[in-house]
């Protein structure tokens, strides 16, 4: 976990592209939550949203949008709290729950993404297996 998060702070620190560090940081996210489905949704203040800019495992259509407050992730924005979902399939609150349904994912992590307090974006966790989560 460790090499880990020095592979991800590497690619940070030396990259400008800001979807290539994205690109970074869900693989090495990956690795260290031991589950091959991760995303980061941005927050985009004109639609009061978030869109998918980088992800790894099950794909969500580039055009997709997460209204803040809406769904899982829409949630996370909103308060500015993680949030975990045991069982995503039987949750009608789960914008994606065909998808989930169709490629046997099971639970949500969603983490906000701050920089002083304000919410850019939400990284996202899916398992295929019945997962928890420590603190």
């Amino acid at each position: 976990e460790l090499h880990a998060l020095f592979r991800a702070s590497q690619a940070v620190m030396g990259e400008l592209d800001l979807f290539r560090i994205l690109d970074h940081i869900v693989t090495e996210a990956a690795q260290i939550a031991g589950t091959q489905h991760v995303k980061i949704l941005l927050a985009d203040a004109k639609t009061n949203s978030l869109r998918v800019a980088a992800q790894k495992g099950c794909h969500v259509p580039s055009e997709f949008q997460v209204p803040i407050g809406a769904s899982y992730s829409g949630r996370v924005a909103a308060t500015g709290r993680l949030l975990f979902m045991a069982n995503t399939q039987d949750d009608p609150d789960n914008l994606l729950r065909e998808r989930d349904r169709r490629e046997g994912l099971s639970s949500y992590l969603g983490l906000p993404i701050k920089i002083r307090g304000e919410v850019l974006g939400v990284l996202t966790f899916n398992s295929e297996a019945p997962r928890s989560y420590s603190e």
